[in-house]
């Protein structure tokens, strides 16, 4: 029976990060917001929304400068809790009145990434940050990124001659 019936494929998006420009530009546009903190954590951590969202204070050492994830949150019906689908409406909404393109709020944990590889971040590091089971995954999803490493690489390569000359 199992051989007549075909499995549902998971439902494919682009990947559409911001670029470190619009991420500023959008933290600008941000400034004295009531949830400026929590966009700011998703754009230089690359939390998942349900991570940020399941935070406690316990969980985030200020002396240490870390943030331990160690729940997810995927809908809450208490009315004293932030609700996930009303943030992902309220991102549309500022990403909008930021002149900025529309994106899904997942796609700020991309756009850490890409901010982070452009950075020169080791790939190690990245995949622990985002909690990646292994190097492979970030690889398998960031790899549209690595061809402009590669070619800042190859530059990095060009100075390096001519200075010697």
């Amino acid at each position: 029976m199992c051989d007549v019936v075909t499995s549902p494929k998971a439902e494919k998006y682009d990947i559409t990060p911001l670029t470190l420009f619009q991420s500023q530009a959008f933290l600008e546009s941000l400034q004295g917001h009531r949830f400026e903190a929590l966009f700011l954590l998703a754009i230089i951590t690359g939390m998942r929304k349900g991570e940020i969202l399941g935070l406690r204070w316990s969980d985030i050492d200020f002396e240490q400068q870390y943030v331990r994830v160690q729940r997810m949150v995927s809908y809450i019906e208490r009315r004293d809790y932030l609700d996930p689908r009303y943030l992902s409406r309220l991102f549309a909404r500022l990403l909008k009145k930021a002149n900025l393109p529309h994106n899904r709020f997942h796609d700020l944990r991309h756009s850490a990434a890409t901010i982070m590889l452009s950075m020169g971040a080791h790939f190690k590091v990245i995949q622990e940050i985002l909690g990646h089971s292994s190097s492979r995954v970030a690889l398998n999803i960031y790899a549209h990124v690595l061809p402009a490493i590669h070619e800042e690489a190859m530059s990095g390569w060009k100075n390096v001659f001519d200075e010697a000359q």
